[in-house]
């Protein structure tokens, strides 16, 4: 097993803007606060997995219903109407 696998994870198939979302979390400090699809294990490097195990943080019932409050808001902010 190379040592790249064992440290890199793998961003194939995953869009920046999640990247950006961890990334700006984690300068935070807040890191543990990320549960979207960069911490689903097919992301993740072996270390990453098993040493500070960050797959645990997936939550994707959680991500999802984030995604879906982050559209409304957009919506929101693009239309300029109000929910009522």
């Amino acid at each position: 097993m190379s040592a790249l696998r064992v440290t890199i994870g793998s961003a194939a198939g995953l869009s920046m803007l999640e990247q950006e979302k961890q990334w700006k979390l984690t300068h935070q400090g807040r890191g543990n606060e990320y549960h979207g699809v960069a911490v689903h294990p097919r992301h993740l490097s072996l270390f990453e997995r098993v040493v500070l195990k960050r797959h645990k943080q997936y939550k994707p019932e959680r991500d999802a219903q984030a995604l879906q409050s982050e559209l409304v808001q957009s919506d929101l902010v693009h239309t300029g109407s109000e929910v009522v």
